[in-house]
């Protein structure tokens, strides 16, 4: 059993964590990089932003592809020099 015990950030906390997750997101967009995940967990289709960690299971979130804790719309793949997400280079 783990030790982790989940707490939620003090509030003088908030303003770092959206300003970390902002620059995530820029990189992240400039680069063509999808900003999100969609799948399941614990049983429910969950979206979980890449910017800031935070896991949704609002079926709204899921299909307008928004954050709650940036207060952002998410971005997909989309980098020039691939075209296909399978369209990887050789290694």
């Amino acid at each position: 059993m783990s030790d982790y015990v989940f707490r939620l950030p003090k509030e003088e906390e908030f303003e770092a964590l959206k300003e970390m997750a902002s620059i995530r997101r820029e990189v992240l967009s400039e680069n063509g990089v999808s900003t999100y995940l969609v799948g399941f967990r614990k049983g429910h289709i969950s979206i979980m932003c890449l910017c800031c960690g935070m896991i949704s299971y609002n079926s709204n979130d899921r299909l307008n592809k928004y954050c709650g804790f940036c207060h952002e719309y998410h971005t997909h793949w989309n980098h020039p020099k691939y075209k296909k997400s399978w369209d990887f280079p050789e290694v």
